[in-house]
């Protein structure tokens, strides 16, 4: 269930406009290969457009963007090769993966309806825009976390911002259009009224159940999988029923409900407005899409290019997916397994410590293995720390952290608490770069309240699943990239620029609908550490 204010997310329109006036690396070959796998390449324009549009660990933290772009493009070609294999096998995607590719095509399709029938009608002015970008950066002081780097970043930003409020102002005159009008007229349209009734009661019905008093302190609700199976569970006698028709396509109960994945319910404007309107609205705003969709299918608008490129974007990233659940689809984890994993910790789960190390943190492996040789001539650790760890509040007291919980700081913490004073770990790959640190003391912690094994077994037992799984597919990932032959072109990744701001993305589109502008990446890297070394590409 995902309920949200959009002062979170920076929303993306259309591709034309981000790049059709945007002057960076004017110069440069978007088409330049950052990586070859097999036959297939990634390019620079792909790896950007991928890696501006969507979240990953660090990206926003200045000094080491590099070693971050490094990473993301890592995790892209786990992807491309999964995909690869995927299809090789004839892996069937998920059908839950398929209704999405589904709902995307037909999205797309509406979209360019939209842009051929209606937008052009839409007459854009200067002042128009130019009062749209003034009233954004005013509306978004505050609203996005700023990023101090280069002006890129800055007018990304407003530029999507502005046409997002420029474009959303017309959505809903486009609902009231003569083109929507000529669609009714030309569809005979027939909805089952009493399913019409039975469906609204259901939706209100779960909405009420979820959220009670507090449905009105939500801009919006966006309908997910929770919310469409309560719908469905009501409905379970109703499901194979003819909910609507028109001469010569029918859709069920269930192909509709199915549909309402990610619709939203408006919730600001007219507080008088009864919950059972805004309902019926959303439902008939989704009958409505269902004739623009069969007109723009009519049109074979589905088929054009633009749309093939885009969905075969999706299905790569499904099929993906499909395969790693084919690998991990019999992990398990035994009883003893958790026993075992809680009796090594068992005085991190029933006496939690605290534990003081001093650390050097640098950007790449071959540097902490410069900093490992230095400390094996018998350098000091708090001097190499002062002079080249990037953690900077700690690099002035010699690395040194001070004590802290071994719940802190993530496998730095665990790990740190099982060491003895003296003792030095690493190095081990972490968002923020390479680390090796060494422990200086450990002290009984003061937070009270030690845990049996009952209490914590079902979250021990998703910590070795997890583990497990990452590690047959990381496996996988650096077999597939020994066999397709992994190509890097590191002098050119690095040269392109590319805005590190830390935001989700998502894409609205004509006549409605809203989805993520480019798929989630896995963080899929591990195999990536062997590789390079066995590659003599340590860096």
């Amino acid at each position: 269930m995902y309920c949200f204010s959009r002062l979170f997310f920076i929303f993306f329109i259309a591709p034309a406009i981000l790049y059709s006036t945007d002057s960076r690396q004017d110069e440069f070959d978007r088409n330049a290969p950052v990586a070859r796998i097999g036959n297939e390449i990634i390019t620079a324009e792909e790896f950007r457009w991928r890696f501006e549009m969507t979240i990953w660990p660090g990206k926003h933290k200045k000094g080491y963007l590099n070693t971050i772009k490094q990473r993301f493009l890592y995790g892209m070609i786990a992807e491309k090769l999964l995909a690869m294999e995927a299809q090789e096998k004839e892996i069937e995607i998920d059908p839950i993966f398929q209704q999405q590719i589904d709902r995307l095509e037909r999205m797309y399709a509406r979209d360019l309806l939209y842009r051929d029938m209606v937008r052009q009608k839409v007459t854009e002015t200067k002042p128009d825009i130019r009062e749209a970008v003034e009233q954004v950066y005013t509306d978004s002081n505050g609203n996005i976390n700023q990023s101090d780097s280069i002006r890129i970043e800055n007018r990304l930003r407003d530029r999507l911002r502005a046409y997002e409020e420029y474009l959303m102002k017309h959505s809903y005159e486009i609902r009231d259009a003569e083109f929507i009008e000529s669609l009714i007229d030309e569809y005979t349209l027939q909805v089952d009224n009493e399913l019409f009734e039975i469906l609204t009661s259901a939706i209100e019905y779960v909405l009420d159940e979820q959220y009670g008093d507090e449905l009105y302190s939500y801009e919006e609700i966006m309908f997910v999988r929770d919310e469409i199976d309560a719908v469905r569970n009501l409905m379970t006698e109703e499901l194979d029923r003819q909910f609507m028709q028109t001469e010569n396509t029918r859709w069920s109960v269930k192909e509709f409900i199915d549909d309402m994945y990610s619709r939203k319910i408006e919730l600001t404007g007219n507080r008088d407005m009864t919950l059972n309107r805004r309902v019926r609205n959303m439902v008939n705003d989704q009958i409505i899409d269902y004739l623009i969709t069969k007109k723009a299918f009519e049109l074979e608008l589905h088929k054009r290019e633009e749309v093939e490129i885009e969905l075969d974007r999706w299905r790569r990233h499904y099929i993906a997916e499909a395969y790693k659940q084919n690998l991990t689809q019999d992990v398990g984890v035994e009883d003893f397994e958790i026993f075992n994993y809680y009796e090594d910790r068992r005085d991190y789960f029933r006496n939690p410590v605290e534990v003081n190390i001093r650390e050097i943190l640098v950007r790449t492996r071959s540097e902490a293995v410069e900093m490992i040789r230095k400390l094996d001539e018998g350098k000091d650790f708090a001097e190499l720390a002062r002079r080249h760890s990037i953690r900077n509040w700690s690099a002035r007291q010699g690395g040194e952290f001070g004590y802290f919980p071994s719940t802190a700081y993530g496998e730095i913490g665990r790990i740190a608490a099982m060491l003895e004073p003296g003792q030095r770990f690493g190095p081990i790959l972490i968002d923020e770069g390479y680390t090796l640190f060494e422990l200086i003391d450990k002290r009984p912690g003061e937070r009270a309240g030690a845990q049996e094994l009952d209490e914590v077994e079902d979250s021990i037992e998703d910590i070795l699943l997890g583990r497990k799984q990452r590690e047959i597919i990381n496996e996988k990932v650096k077999e597939l990239a020994d066999r397709y032959i992994v190509d890097i072109d590191y002098e050119t990744l690095h040269k392109l620029e590319a805005a590190s701001i830390q935001v989700l993305v998502v894409r609205y589109f004509g006549f409605g609908g809203i989805f993520p502008a480019v798929p989630m990446l896995d963080q899929i890297l591990q195999w990536s550490e062997e590789w390079l070394i066995d590659h003599n590409l340590v860096l």
